[in-house]
């Protein structure tokens, strides 16, 4: 379990990270001026589509806590399968809060204003504080799930 937790840590810093290179990048493309104007269809559709699909990508990052609550109390399960279903819903939450800043550098592509781009950046930032603040109940919860599977000595 504490290989599992480790490799979550440190999955968790890449992906922080990686946005802070979404960052830079935007900054450097916006710093040369190699972008082209906003067009009507990018207002159209990524103004709104952006907002909703970071409003939808937060309620699935909720919803794979709930997953993994009901996986690991669903019955007795050894080391490897708690540590492998944390790590594996840890990933999925860390992707889905990516993804949100993964629009914010679409729409700074397509002419977005950089400041723009930043917010989308922030909630991504804000939604992976979240999964830190929670991985220890999660691999809390994965060890409670182990021991209710022990046999009695």
């Amino acid at each position: 379990m504490a290989t599992a937790r480790r490799v979550s840590y440190v999955m968790w810093g890449a992906f922080v990270a990686a946005v802070g290179v979404y960052v830079f990048v935007a900054h450097l493309i916006g710093a040369s001026g190699g972008r082209p104007a906003l067009t009507t269809f990018a207002k159209q559709i990524y103004n709104p589509g952006i907002i909703v699909l970071t409003v939808a990508m937060l309620g699935a990052m909720l919803l794979t806590e709930r997953v993994r609550l009901a996986r690991l109390q669903a019955g007795p399960t050894s080391e490897q399968i708690a540590a492998a279903v944390v790590r594996t819903i840890v990933m999925a939450q860390l992707m889905l809060a990516e993804v949100v800043a993964v629009f914010g550098l679409m729409y700074f592509f397509q002419g977005g204003p950089f400041d723009h781009m930043l917010h989308f950046c922030y909630v991504s930032w804000a939604m992976m504080l979240y999964i830190l603040i929670r991985m220890p109940s999660c691999f809390a919860a994965a060890q409670q799930a182990m021991a209710a599977g022990a046999p009695s000595l």
